[in-house]
């Protein structure tokens, strides 16, 4: 690949508020992925679009995204497995993904002590000027 691992990073941060750590494990990730997947990724890095004729099978990065909702790097990953591993791939393709269903009250705390913490936070900042 034509794009250092750190300059995707650094993207990955900035751009699509990935957390330090996983945006160096996807870089890395992304740098051993197929050649076509390198390319792919590339053009679509540099603003270039999708590589259409990538398809892998009956996927494309277009149908990822839209029934998968996976976003452009996430897709580029999923084609690269499927390519890797189709059949492991599609069976978790076929399965989708969990949702985490919270009850209002987990929500309810969970504002509480986010609130707790914000106020701590700001007294904090306070004593310090």
């Amino acid at each position: 690949m034509n794009i250092e691992p750190e300059a995707i990073a650094l993207r990955l941060e900035a751009e699509f508020g990935y957390t330090r750590k996983r945006a160096e494990e996807t870089a890395r990730k992304l740098q051993t992925c197929a050649p076509a997947i390198q390319k792919a990724f590339e053009q679509w890095w540099r603003g270039q679009g999708f590589a259409e004729q990538l398809e892998a099978q009956g996927y494309t990065l277009q149908r990822l995204m839209d029934e998968h909702n996976f976003r452009p790097v996430g897709a580029f990953l999923t084609m690269d497995w499927i390519m890797r591993e189709p059949d492991q791939a599609l069976r978790a393709l076929a399965r989708g993904y969990d949702r985490v269903v919270i009850s209002a009250e987990t929500k309810a705390k969970f504002r509480q002590i986010s609130e707790k913490y914000r106020r701590l936070e700001r007294e904090g900042q306070q004593d310090t000027h």
